[in-house]
């Protein structure tokens, strides 16, 4: 911190200046705040300037030369502040005698400081007795900043993804109200009707699609047809919308950054006209050096280096000079995670702390690895986990390359790397799913059927499934061994992980509080199950292409469309060589693998892995 003062007739301008060091020597993250106090009139206002110079011992340049462009000493490093233009006090901040600089570099630079002469700070009572204020400026900041963010969701829902999400919420509503219609008693028939069709905007097409279903008895055909009339509506008009938003907040923001640009350069006119009208006024400007640091604390990671998600995940960056986190971070790491995911991540180790993980006196550097890049063989290596009692478990969220790694801590402990090789009679490499049944086979997720086969054509019951994702989510069974359903026995291989997914929501069971866990586990019921887990768990699925609908979608059970949808258009789930999903059918064990790996991969890759 660096403070200067100078006096005038018994009146002075005082500022203080604070850095926020510079990550590194060349990093231009820096940030400098200027705090200003008094000066003759105390309007409570002021401009400042801040540029660079060559070192502790240059000449400054007075106060008056400042608005004249400088050359900056190292363009690279300087960039922007190469010039120098009296600025106002921070908008953002709405602090009338505060500056804020940001981007800056490493280095010493001149400070300087003028009240605002001519201008006041808050709107007076009669307005006739001031030429401006700058309370009155910040309002029309705060509008254009309200503008730029409207500005910013809009383009962003212009966007084909926008666009798209647009379209799924109103396939949503059009689906609720065409559901109240077909439930609707018959003296609220034609009211539920009425509503559904302002629900589709009275779009013809849509309507005669759905009088045409209603007439074949609302059946799968029918359905198909009905379901294209609605997304072609609901993607024109979401289209539609979206331009018209788009175009609405441009034209918002065009005006609103026009009148705050306006009276800034009406207010900056009108000081620089009273100094240039009374050079006296001068006296009471200042001006001094002030050096801004860097930060280097023996390779640690500090708490302003984490980085902060829109989600609310936060990020340690580790690099080749930041190994460890220091004790601050540690514990602020700790502290987030009681909510919010956390991420250690380097070049090549991605390590993802689901929140609520962590607890006081974990160490979070032992939970990332020191990776070293693999000479091959990467497709039989998976992340094992290490308790403090030397216990151990491979972790099956975790994916290995020759170069990197990327692996879900779900509790502390440290974790490396071990070959687990495995193979199947019965999955010979040409087998389709080979690759899917040694990625899952090689984390213990399934298991084999004796003799070394894995039976991939072979049913896959709704018990073994559930236990598979249990093993994926890694839970610790002991700590669920309530009965949840009454044809589940806590005692039985499965029992622990029905009542985890029980009590998680991602299954609801058959009725009559059955389970029926010998059932097999058809295509959707997966898509379902698994879609409920990540919701459930926090996982975010990345944003899918756009996909032609399955020729039999209309067999998809209302519960699980969605569900397939998106996994669809990230090509978790395919269809056959016809192209068809076949959602009833019974999930094959090499089908139920298939998915498993794809969705791992897939989520580390929606995460940047």
């Amino acid at each position: 911190v660096y403070s200067n003062r100078i006096v005038l007739e018994n009146e002075y301008v005082k500022y203080t200046a604070e850095a926020k060091p510079a990550s590194s020597y060349t990093a231009d993250d820096a940030v400098v705040t200027v705090q200003a106090a008094g000066g003759v009139g105390k309007g409570g206002t002021y401009q400042f300037i801040i540029r660079p110079i060559e070192g502790e011992n240059a000449a400054l340049l007075g106060v008056q030369e400042l608005p004249t462009a400088v050359t900056p000493v190292d363009p690279d490093r300087f960039g922007e502040w190469g010039g120098s233009a009296w600025q106002i006090a921070d908008p953002a901040g709405a602090a009338f005698d505060t500056g804020v600089f940001s981007g800056l570099s490493t280095g010493w630079y001149q400070i300087a400081v003028r009240p605002m002469l001519g201008v006041d700070a808050e709107a007076p009572e009669n307005p006739a007795d001031s030429q401006g204020n700058m309370e009155a400026l910040f309002a029309l900041y705060e509008t254009f900043a309200g503008a730029q963010k409207e500005f910013n969701a809009a383009q962003t829902g212009n966007t084909e993804s926008g666009i798209r999400l647009a379209a799924q919420r109103l396939e949503k509503e059009i689906d609720a109200a065409l559901q109240a219609w077909r439930r609707a008693d018959a003296g609220e028939k034609a009211a539920a009707y009425e509503a559904y069709k302002a629900a589709v905007g009275n779009d013809q097409t849509v309507l005669d699609a759905l009088s045409a279903w209603e007439q074949t008895g609302f059946s799968n055909r029918g359905k198909t047809d009905y379901l294209t009339a609605v997304r072609g509506y609901t993607a024109e008009r979401a289209a539609a919308e979206a331009q018209q938003r788009f175009d609405a907040a441009e034209a918002d923001l065009t005006a609103k950054q026009s009148a705050y640009e306006t009276e800034l350069a009406r207010l900056n006119a009108i000081t620089d006209q009273y100094y240039e009208d009374h050079p006296e006024a001068w006296g009471n400007a200042t001006t001094d050096r002030f050096y801004v640091p860097y930060f280097y604390v023996g390779g640690q990671i500090m708490p302003y280096d984490l980085i902060y998600e829109d989600d609310g995940t936060v990020v340690a960056p580790y690099s080749a000079t930041k190994l460890t986190l220091h004790e601050d971070t540690r514990k602020l790491l700790i502290e987030r995670n009681q909510t919010q995911n956390v991420i250690l991540r380097s070049s090549s180790v991605f390590v993802l702390i689901p929140a609520g993980t962590l607890a006081e006196d974990d160490d979070v550097d032992a939970m990332k690895m020191h990776f070293v890049a693999l000479t091959g063989d990467a497709e039989n290596a998976v992340v094992r986990w290490t308790g403090e009692n030397g216990e151990s478990e491979l972790v099956a969220w975790s994916y290995v390359t020759d170069t990197s790694v990327s692996y879900i801590a779900f509790r502390a402990g440290t974790y490396d790397i071990v070959y687990h090789p495995v193979s199947f009679n019965d999955v010979p490499d040409t087998h389709w799913g080979a690759d899917e049944v040694l990625f899952t086979g090689v984390r213990e997720m399934f298991e084999g059927i004796g003799g070394n086969r894995f039976d991939p054509t072979g049913t896959m019951s709704r018990a073994m499934f559930v236990t598979v994702l249990g093993r994926l989510a890694g839970i610790d069974t002991e700590a669920y061994d309530r009965k949840v359903f009454d044809d589940v026995d806590p005692g039985k291989w499965y029992g622990a992980y029905v009542a985890w997914a029980a009590e998680n929501g991602i299954v609801n069971g058959v009725g009559n509080n059955r389970f029926d866990p010998d059932a097999p586990v058809t295509r959707e019921q997966i898509c379902t199950m698994l879609i409920r887990y990540l919701d459930a768990f926090g996982f975010t699925l990345p944003e899918g292409g756009a996909q032609t609908a399955f020729p039999d979608e209309g067999q998809i059970g209302a519960w699980a469309l969605e569900s397939v949808r998106r996994f669809q258009s990230l090509n978790i789930v395919e269809g056959n060589e016809h192209g068809f999903f076949l959602p009833k059918r019974n999930a094959s064990r090499a089908e139920a693998a298939a998915i498993y790996a794809r969705l791992i991969i897939t989520i580390f890759e929606a995460y940047g892995a």
